[in-house]
């Protein structure tokens, strides 16, 4: 079961010797006694109505189980003080499995109804121990983050309704959900499952209203006490609560011999238990997820991080071996762990304190067992079941979006009205109806832009800028985002139509896919099919960055986009400035990479006998390395002649390249203006001419030089005024 989360705890308060061994017996026989309890009304919700006679073996087998859990899973886990035993929510699912053999059940030669059962809860119970030691085996645990979470809801509160319906049952001594329903709603045999009911509303408004963990147990004895003292006024005896129905026996003197698998196991009949599978299945798989909930619940309470892979193997060896003497699944409690930590016993005696209190009850024979009463127990299953109905039903709702409580109610109906197997499976279906319908109503456009708003990282110079802004409209860009499917790649090609439809100018057409996470089969095909067309309309169609998108795909994948014409390039800033080339080849044949090739700081108007006075000539080779990312910088460069590359070291994406500059380009004066470290390194890409101006130089011109000086900051500021519109325009499409 997963129970609600609690309130941070106070710090534990400092106790003498004696008062904290006195405080630590109380708080061990209260988690011991409440251990017992919960593993008794297990045990009801299992054998009710038909298996009602089998309670008092069934409850040892529960008490069996419960006390190994606790003795071997005090030693396994990892959390101190969290204490571990028999749970509800695959018992519930056991009960309804054990319920349809019970009604179908017909006895073959050697062949024995309660062994049958009891072979059941063992199966399902060495299942699920094999299944979290395998989940922690090979480090799965994180597994749990790809279950939906409304589902878990749903799971949650389908428990809660068919532990309320059992509790009744139990109380009532009958199995049938419709029997029970039409029993309480016409108000008969109201003696039976009154007082349990006021019990339940007893805890829930006792867990809800109060504050402190003892809010539990004192409703728990005070049910005991008010039990036994109407009793002792009315002058009734515990034989005439038994005749009525009121206790949990009579029970056989052979109780705990009849129960014990050795015994067992050659009379059950296993063609029955295996016609149970797919409810075994979903008792493991529910067991599996409230493990680990209630792990995660459990560090909240104890302040401790768990080791969730030792847990896991830990808490499933404890498992097989509860399976091996016929007890149920079990695992971490948060209310139990919570009476820990509040009475300060963050000790794995704690758990341990319950597997013995369970061990004392199996010992001390069905005598005491059998004079409890019944409706405590039934309280208790029907407060946990009325729990997590409110708890998923109306606390949930405040929190939800509208269409996970749809889905939390959907799977509560269908487990209701069909069956807990399909309501899980119906609030599968839906949840991923959902994700469809999400994925196809998302927008696939992430941002749309042309070549006239966002240049490529190439430095251009401001005849080149004019020219790319006027004809910018040539390009147009549609960067991608989320998953690309046959249901929304025809939105993206209705998309494309219209803005060609609509804007004739546009020439090429760049697909970016950096932020797609995956496409299938039947967004490559319609994406091919949208390149043909293009070319037909002579647009040509170039693709980037779909490395990563098709990583689930083999090379081949690719062919259908190859066939048709489409381009392919690695990165957003290559094809921009392939774009970009091409515009300029078209509209401006003598320019170009060509029309660059040499460039002077002053234009010609200035002689180079006056430059050099204040600058150095270097040449580099390419490849050479001009300024190097994180030094310190005294000087700024021209590039009079060549062309050179900007690149980073980043972390995670490695070495990148975020610029060119060509002849004319001023580089490093970030770093020079604001007393700086280089954030970049700069490499030359052909061979290059640049001019080098130093601090100390520049003061020198600033000071022999004005006029030249007053020119050189003027070029210096043109550049940079040039760049911060550019980025002032990109800043301005990517604001939503």
């Amino acid at each position: 079961m997963q129970e609600a989360e609690p309130p941070a705890l106070a710090p534990a308060i400092r106790r003498s010797a004696p008062t904290r061994l006195a405080v630590q017996a109380f708080a061990f026989a209260i988690i011991g006694i409440l251990s017992v309890v919960l593993a008794i009304s297990f045990a009801a919700l299992i054998f009710k109505g038909p298996l009602g006679a089998d309670l008092g073996r069934g409850a040892t087998l529960m008490l069996a189980g419960g006390a190994v859990l606790g003795v071997v899973g005090a030693a396994a886990s990892s959390l101190r003080g969290a204490v571990i035993g028999v749970q509800d929510a695959p018992a519930v699912i056991v009960a309804i499995a054990a319920a349809a053999i019970a009604t179908e059940w017909q006895a073959g030669p050697g062949l024995d109804r309660f062994s049958t059962i009891a072979m059941l809860l063992a199966t399902t119970t060495v299942a699920f121990g094999a299944t979290l030691y395998g989940l922690g085996r090979f480090r799965l645990g994180f597994l749990i983050r790809y279950l939906p979470y409304p589902v878990i809801g749903g799971f949650m509160a389908a428990t809660g309704w068919f532990l309320l319906v059992g509790a009744f049952g139990s109380m009532l001594g009958v199995a049938g959900q419709g029997e029970v329903l039409a029993i309480v709603l016409r108000g008969e045999d109201w003696l039976r499952w009154a007082p349990g009911t006021a019990i339940a509303l007893a805890l829930l408004v006792a867990a809800r209203r109060i504050r402190g963990a003892a809010a539990l147990p004192v409703v728990v004895c005070l049910a005991f006490a008010t039990f036994y003292a109407a009793l002792a006024l009315g002058d009734r005896t515990l034989d005439w609560a038994g005749a009525q129905g009121l206790l949990l026996g009579p029970f056989p003197d052979t109780l705990l011999t009849d129960a014990m698998p050795l015994h067992t196991a050659a009379r059950a009949d296993w063609g029955a238990i295996l016609g149970q599978a797919p409810l075994v299945l979903t008792a493991v798989a529910m067991a599996v997820v409230g493990m680990l909930l209630n792990l995660t619940g459990a560090e909240l309470a104890t302040g401790r991080r768990a080791s969730v892979d030792a847990d896991l193997r830990g808490v499933g060896f404890a498992n097989i071996a509860a399976g091996a003497l016929g007890g149920g699944p079990g695992y971490i409690y948060i209310s139990l762990t919570l009476l820990a930590r509040r009475f300060g016993v963050m000790q794995r005696a704690a758990c341990v304190a319950a597997g013995v209190a369970c061990a004392l009850a199996l010992v001390s024979g069905p005598a005491l067992i059998g004079a409890l009463p019944i409706c405590v127990f039934g309280g208790i299953t029907a407060y946990l079941g009325a729990d997590l109905l409110y708890q998923w039903l109306w606390v949930e709702r405040r929190t939800l979006p509208a269409r996970d409580v749809a889905i939390v109610i959907v799977i509560l109906i269908v487990a209701a009205t069909i069956g807990f197997l399909e309501g899980i499976l119906a609030g599968l279906a839906v949840s991923v109806a959902v994700f469809v319908h999400s994925c196809i109503s998302a927008p696939v456009v992430r941002r749309t832009f042309s070549n006239r708003v966002r240049f490529s990282t190439v430095e251009r110079s401001p005849r080149e800028a004019a020219l790319l802004e006027a004809h910018g409209e040539e390009t147009r860009v549609y960067q991608l985002q989320g998953v690309l499917f046959f249901g929304t790649i025809s939105k993206l090609s209705e998309r494309i139509g219209a803005d060609l439809a609509g804007t004739p100018s546009i020439r090429r057409v760049i697909a970016d896919f950096q932020h797609v996470q995956s496409l299938d089969t039947s967004a490559i095909q319609g994406i091919a099919k949208a390149a043909a067309d293009g070319r037909a309309l002579g647009i040509e169609v170039v693709l980037c960055g779909l490395e990563r998108a098709l990583t689930a795909h083999r090379p081949e994948a690719l062919r259908p986009l190859l066939d048709e014409g489409a381009q392919l390039v690695a990165t957003l800033d290559e094809a921009l400035e392939e774009a970009e080339e091409a515009t300029l080849a078209r509209v401006a044949p003598e320019g170009g990479l060509a029309g660059r090739e040499t460039e002077e700081p002053f234009g010609d108007g200035v002689a180079r006998a006056k430059v050099h006075r204040f600058f150095d000539s270097l040449a580099l080779a390419p490849g050479e390395r001009l300024i190097r990312q994180r030094e310190t910088a005294d000087d700024i460069f021209f590039l009079r002649r060549g062309s050179v590359a900007v690149e980073l070291d980043d972390e995670v994406a490695g070495r990148i390249r975020v610029g060119v500059h060509f002849a004319g380009s001023v580089i490093g004066e970030m770093a020079l203006f604001t007393d700086g470290r280089r954030s970049a390194d700069v490499v030359a890409m052909t061979e290059c001419e640049v001019l080098r101006l130093t601090l100390q130089d520049l003061e020198r011109m600033e000071s022999e030089d004005p006029v030249l000086a007053i020119r050189f900051h003027r070029l210096v500021a043109g550049q940079v005024s040039s760049r911060l519109r550019r980025a002032n325009d990109l800043i301005g499409m990517l604001r939503p």
